[in-house]
């Protein structure tokens, strides 16, 4: 698996130019529309991609034949496509994080604990967005994947705004915990976001399992 997960991230690092082309652009559109929302949902969703577009890599003229050939079982390999996905995605919503509650703070414009409670909403629902493009990935391959990938993304940016509103509607702070419904104050809604999360991950990594192994090369 460690040398799934090198090859993935080499894989990456060949594209550092549009990396840095993409956090850019990121940076530019946020200062413009004044969203620190914005960032980490742009550079979430791309990292998602990105994650996706390894598999269509190892399907490129037949690599999946040889990557077979060598001692890795299709368990292996889907549970490097979880960890990969996660730790990518991940790294780039902790770049919009940090950019923008960086720009918020120094504008004094919000909290750390309103920061905290979208960047968890919005964590939560790129994890929900990976659970689900996984599975469809790995069984249909690049080309109707692709399509799923920008129906779960539109899917994902519905999922983002909808929990952005109930966040505003429920007042959800970590500096103001009386909120309209009691229990539903940050660390509650995190709490049940995080056992939920696992669970769906967990659920479709035995999807993504049982589709490689009924799979021929």
């Amino acid at each position: 698996m460690r040398g799934l997960l090198i090859k993935d991230f080499r894989l990456m690092k060949n594209q550092g130019r549009s990396l840095i082309i993409i956090v850019a652009v990121a940076v530019a559109v946020n200062l413009w529309i004044d969203n620190y929302a914005f960032i980490i949902a742009y550079l979430g969703f791309i990292g998602v991609s990105l994650a996706m577009s390894t598999i269509t890599y190892d399907e490129y003229d037949n690599g999946n034949a040889f990557l077979f050939s060598l001692p890795i079982t299709p368990k292996e390999y889907a549970a490097e496509k979880y960890i990969f996905s996660l730790l990518f995605v991940g790294g780039a919503w902790l770049i919009g994080t940090v950019g923008g509650a960086a720009m918020q703070l120094a504008k004094e414009a919000t909290t750390m604990g309103d920061i905290f409670a979208v960047d968890l909403m919005l964590l939560l629902a790129l994890i929900l967005i990976l659970a689900i493009m996984l599975p469809f990935q790995l069984k249909f391959g690049a080309e109707k994947g692709r399509i799923i990938r920008i129906v779960v993304l539109m899917l994902g940016v519905g999922i983002i705004a909808a929990g952005v509103q109930l966040a505003e509607m429920w007042n959800l702070s970590l500096s103001d915990k009386t909120v309209s419904l009691p229990v539903l104050n940050t660390e509650t809604v995190g709490a049940i976001g995080a056992v939920l999360a696992a669970a769906v991950l967990y659920i479709s990594w035995k999807i993504s399992v049982s589709i490689m192994k009924k799979k021929e090369f």
